[in-house]
């Protein structure tokens, strides 16, 4: 899941991962976008995923996702 919309840049890298990733899991990988305030849309669309679900969701953000110290 993408929470951007589509052909910007992290859409294009998440179906770029996809590509790769699907032949790993040796089944499909979709790529879905769900646009709207700020990528929340989207993140909360992931995180109501029942539990047989399995879902990844791809965001830009401003600061960096792990510090080096």
């Amino acid at each position: 899941m993408v929470a951007y919309p589509a052909g910007g840049d992290v859409d294009v890298l998440a179906r770029m991962f996809a590509e790769k990733l699907a032949p790993r899991l040796k089944q499909s990988v979709v790529v879905e976008n769900r646009t709207g305030a700020a990528g929340t849309i989207g993140s909360a669309y992931v995180s109501r995923a029942t539990r047989t679900a399995t879902r990844c969701c791809s965001r830009r953000t401003p600061w960096p996702s792990r510090r080096w110290y």
